[in-house]
């Protein structure tokens, strides 16, 4: 119980507390190495379709040639 005598002026003391502190790091553990491989199938696609619409930016009175 040392310093000085408790008076009627103001007093500031800091309080302190422990907290606990968890931590993870990120470290390289392996290396792995990475290839390609280029690959090609021919698949045959049969169907019918059904409807076809094509949109132009032409004026009208072009298109009437």
């Amino acid at each position: 119980m040392s310093g000085p005598d408790i008076t009627e002026a103001e007093h500031e003391v800091i309080l302190h507390e422990e907290r606990p502190v968890v931590e993870a790091k990120t470290v390289p553990v392996e290396r792995v190495r990475l290839t390609t491989e280029e690959r090609t199938d021919e698949v045959t696609v049969t169907g019918e379709v059904r409807k076809e619409k094509i949109e132009s930016d032409t004026p009208d009175d072009m298109r009437d040639r």
